[in-house]
């Protein structure tokens, strides 16, 4: 683990590592390196033109974490949008691009012996996708054996998950919306948002009929269910939708997990 001393310039290994983070800055209180405003405003009552600017300012702003800022711009102006990019060919690929510049951003903290033993586990994830390049399956990307039932993806668990939860929230709004509205109200923003069913479930229309039934079924599986899991733990947070700026937040978090463009039968 490298050490510093105040005023000491750096000696021997340190002197050839001179990117490592020292222990005493990386402790210093973060509440002002990112974002910086006087004075404090909310983001979600600022246009999200003027918030990414701002955080981008914030990021190329010098000072004793200049380090850090220039690893984070570089990885959230380049790195990611690239993967991105890539994704919308080579999901695979761009997935590999992602892991690999999280990782070249936490190698910055090697002073910290954050490197390896913490990020084994994207390590192994991104070593488990060059295999499967190269035709082998690693032991943590096999399927789980499920006893019974066809098995749902994450993607549609996701998808019904949030379904079922926009259902309570536009509920308990205020609005004074009864179930069948509620639920009508969700359809009519999964199918603008592009989401629809597979062929074999009808004309493809997601109505309000079919979030009902994602709402019951979310409050009925079991305790384990990814949909039942992510319903609850979406209520238990702090989404509501007591504006159009939450109603149009929550259903952004939504295309960002789970883009409608993801699959041809993304709720099959």
């Amino acid at each position: 683990m490298a050490k510093s001393g105040k005023g000491a310039p750096p000696k021997g290994e340190d002197a050839m590592q001179v990117w490592r983070i020292a222990p005493d800055i990386m402790a210093q209180p973060p509440a002002d390196w990112l974002v910086k405003i006087d004075p404090p405003v909310r983001d979600e009552v600022l246009p999200a033109e003027y918030v990414t600017a701002r955080e981008f300012n914030a990021l190329a702003e010098p000072g004793d974490l200049a380090a850090v800022r220039k690893a984070l711009l570089r990885l959230i102006s380049r790195r990611l949008p690239r993967a991105g990019i890539i994704y919308q060919k080579d999901q695979r690929k761009a997935a590999k691009e992602a892991l690999e510049a999280v990782l070249e951003f936490l190698d910055l903290f090697r002073s910290l012996d954050l490197v390896p033993e913490t990020t084994m586990p994207l390590r192994a994830l991104l070593r488990g996708l060059e295999s499967l390049d190269l035709g082998a399956v690693e032991p943590m990307l096999r399927p789980r054996k499920k006893a019974t039932g066809r098995p749902v993806s994450l993607l549609s668990s996701l998808v019904r998950g949030y379904a079922a939860a926009g259902v309570e929230l536009a509920r308990r709004s205020g609005s004074g919306r009864k179930l069948g509205d509620a639920c009508n109200f969700v359809a009519d923003r999964l199918r603008a948002a592009g989401y629809s069913l597979p062929a074999t479930h009808g004309h493809g229309a997601i109505t309000g009929t079919t979030v009902r039934a994602w709402r019951r079924e979310a409050m009925t599986r079991g305790t384990e269910d990814p949909m039942r899991e992510i319903f609850h733990q979406l209520l238990a947070g702090d989404h509501n939708f007591s504006s159009d700026l939450r109603i149009e937040a929550f259903f952004d978090e939504l295309r960002a997990w789970a883009p409608s463009s993801e699959s041809e039968n993304p709720l099959g």
